[in-house]
């Protein structure tokens, strides 16, 4: 024996197996990436059709709903809070090992439907980096909860937690989706 622990696990280490290990399930599982890709092309073909300020929103939801789909790995950590004490890491560590394939998944998404479009620079980069934040904030979101506060109106009751809990991400979304649309 050389003295060394060999069940010691580095970070580097860790961090490529959670990576490979959400790669594995979109392996195992590949219908959503199927319908991501055909999205894509979709959404490529609809770019040539609509006004440049609509072609930006398109690509930024497509952006979005493809970060959303790569996401499921962050988004089962983000929901069990006992899942990181299980591995032995933070929250934190594993949420930034499982945004890797989330984002790289974007960036080929954004670009793919960046160079098919006749965006400017500034409007991709927002694509990305807000579809890539709208995702993160939804995946990892906490559970819903749905023992909130509840307006009563004149109309009926209006669960206002819960509309709160539900819209984040998507809030994100909208603010991004303008200011690409001001941009384009």
């Amino acid at each position: 024996m050389s003295g060394t622990d060999r069940t010691a696990v580095s970070g580097t280490d860790r961090t490529a197996a959670l990576v490979r290990s959400d790669l594995l399930r979109h392996v195992r599982r590949p219908t959503p990436v199927l319908v991501a890709c055909v999205a894509l092309l979709g959404v490529v073909v609809l770019m040539s059709v609509v006004s440049p300020p609509a072609a930006v929103v398109v690509q930024l939801v497509a952006v979005f709903t493809v970060a959303t789909i790569f996401g499921a790995g962050l988004r089962d950590v983000s929901r069990d809070p006992d899942f990181a004490v299980l591995l032995g890491t933070s929250d934190t560590y594993l949420r930034r090992a499982l945004s890797a394939v989330p984002g790289s998944a974007a960036v080929v998404a954004g670009a793919v439907t960046g160079f098919a479009g006749s965006a400017s620079v500034a409007s991709v980069v927002i694509v990305i980096v807000g579809g890539c934040a709208a995702a993160y904030r939804m995946r990892t979101r906490p559970p819903i909860g749905y023992d909130g506060l509840i307006l009563e109106t004149a109309v009926g009751q209006i669960p206002v937690d819960l509309l709160r809990q539900w819209a984040r991400g998507p809030d994100l979304l909208v603010v991004c989706a303008w200011l690409a649309a001001v941009l384009a």
